[in-house]
């Protein structure tokens, strides 16, 4: 597994990396590379939780005080 910082971490790099096994994980930055259904997701309440994957890697978002987005394999 690779921890990847939130500077260079998208979904087409994370999918590239898998492609060559390598197992990438981390945080993404704010409209960096996620899917559009995980980009703005609306009216997300303090404790809510969304995800988007396609059958490669695995985007979550969550919120507390701010937005948090991860993205997995």
């Amino acid at each position: 597994m690779l921890y990847m910082g939130n500077y260079h971490n998208s979904n087409a790099l994370s999918e590239f990396l898998l492609n060559n096994e390598v197992h990438p994980a981390g945080t993404l930055r704010c409209n960096r590379g996620e899917p559009d259904e995980i980009r703005n997701p609306i009216r997300m309440s303090t404790g809510g939780v969304a995800t988007k994957d396609n059958g490669k890697v695995l985007v979550l978002v969550c919120k507390d005080k701010r937005m948090v987005k991860v993205i997995s394999i």
